[in-house]
């Protein structure tokens, strides 16, 4: 599975012309795959229908369901954004500012129109003391999902608030404030809305969004702690880095500040080993606090990568808390991240 889900990122890239050969087993897999619109290969079939037309090599059943998928995933993709615009429009109402995360910030922007990359689940990050005014506010418009455990929600853990999208649209919409243990990235929320910048110049400037450098931190400390780094997390680091030419000082700085440059290092390094993502390897063996947890990181990631987020079981949480301990720079408060994500989780619809 792991070979298919990269072979899947390196099918996917906009800004590359490498091409690869499409063996039958993974033409297969793709293929399976695409029988569900919402499934990673199912959100990327813009971007792989586009990429599948410039190869000399065009796999005619794969073809043809690709063209099949493409429009589904495309009304799909314009649904999620109508109700995160819907979202969105009701937290500025009440002076909430957000910022879109991952899918819904690269909407038009890293991606183009006619090739979106589909999120699973349009995320938002908002501000600790928020928390209470958006979750009445978006009450109002979606209805919510409550997620408990034994010992209700634990503030070493990222806080989540979930709410279906309503005409059978696949998906939650979710409010996060924060996007990793703050045990382990303290204050990571709070710096990111500092660096962040207005949308426009429209009144307010409540929509936020990650500098070009503080996505690439998003990417890096969300794909590790969710061991997805090999996933979506992975084209879009490559996509950015190749698009949006981070600046590589300012990056290093705000990885070490952050104390995230084992988690910058475990995704860039992959995306230059695995995407050809043109990072200079000089400059990529500055980046790590600790280059052999990084390197051990790499490892537990890139074999430990979920493709379904169904597949959460209790070994793959255990595996998650020994990344825990490898990538911050700095080593948290872990057993206490370790005993509240361990407890089992209950979601009530």
């Amino acid at each position: 599975m792991t070979n298919h889900l990269i072979s899947l990122q390196r099918l996917a890239r906009l800004s590359n012309n490498d091409t690869d050969e499409l063996d039958d087993d993974f033409v297969q897999f793709l293929i399976d795959e695409l029988d569900q619109p919402t499934s990673p290969v199912g959100r990327l079939s813009p971007l792989l229908l586009k990429r599948l037309q410039q190869l000399d090599r065009q796999p005619a059943e794969l073809l043809r369901r690709l063209q099949f998928a493409n429009p589904l995933v495309k009304q799909l993709h314009q649904l999620q954004q109508q109700w995160l615009g819907k979202a969105v429009q009701a937290l500025m109402a009440e002076n909430i500012a957000v910022i879109p995360l991952q899918a819904a910030a690269f909407n038009d922007r890293l991606y183009p129109q006619d090739t979106p990359r589909i999120g699973a689940n349009p995320g938002l990050l908002i501000q600790e003391q928020d928390i209470s005014n958006a979750r009445q506010c978006i009450d109002q418009l979606l209805t919510p999902v409550k997620l408990t455990n034994s010992r209700k929600k634990a503030d070493a853990m990222p806080c989540k608030i979930a709410w279906k999208l309503p005409q059978k649209i696949p998906g939650q919409l979710y409010l996060h404030n924060a996007i990793a243990p703050t045990e382990l990235f303290p204050q990571l929320t709070q710096q990111l809305f500092e660096r962040s910048q207005p949308y426009s110049d429209s009144p307010g400037a409540l929509i936020r969004k990650l500098s070009v450098e503080d996505h690439l931190l998003y990417l890096a400390i969300q794909g590790t702690c969710d061991l997805s780094v090999i996933n979506h997390n992975l084209l879009d680091a490559h996509e950015i880095w190749s698009q949006w030419h981070p600046d590589h000082y300012k990056l290093l700085k705000i990885a070490r500040q952050t104390g995230a440059s084992n988690a910058l290092f475990i995704l860039l390094d992959t995306c230059r080993r695995r995407l050809n993502t043109p990072v200079p390897e000089r400059w990529l063996k500055r980046l790590p606090h600790s280059h052999l947890r990084a390197s051990i990181g790499t490892m537990a990631f890139e074999q430990g990568a979920l493709y379904s987020r169904d597949e959460i079981t209790t070994g793959h949480k255990i595996r998650q808390l020994l990344g825990y301990a490898l990538v911050p720079d700095k080593r948290g408060k872990i057993t206490a991240v370790a005993r509240n994500y361990l407890s089992p989780v209950q979601a009530d619809s």
